[in-house]
């Protein structure tokens, strides 16, 4: 299912010796469409602002953060339950594994989302 430059073994690979991994093409351009509407309304309207600068870099602020994203922003469940992101889980962390709903929206002065 998923349509990435890296193949399932230098997934878990790249992930357990650099300590992260970028995936490409996991959603395609309506479903980020749908999810940026639906961080745009919620951090619109829903104000829980955070101000500071990164340890890392001046140039990251968060503005607004909605920590347990999973439970605030219930129009988000599509993304947990998401193919591709429950293929990923698995090739990552293998069959049996649980989303404990721990899951943060930020909204960024300068990086967009995440």
């Amino acid at each position: 299912i998923v349509n990435s430059n890296l193949s399932k073994n230098n997934i878990k690979k790249k992930l357990e010796i650099d300590g992260y991994v970028v995936i490409k093409n996991v959603f395609n351009k309506n479903e980020i469409n749908s999810l940026r509407k639906i961080l745009t309304n919620h951090f619109k309207y829903n104000q829980t602002n955070v101000n500071f600068l990164s340890k890392t870099s001046k140039f990251f602020l968060v503005k607004m953060l909605q920590p347990f994203a999973s439970v605030h922003i219930p129009s988000l469940w599509w993304i947990f339950s998401h193919p591709k992101v429950v293929e990923i889980m698995k090739i990552i962390l293998g069959d049996s594994f649980v989303f404990t709903n721990v899951s943060d929206a930020q909204l960024a002065s300068k990086g967009g989302w995440h």
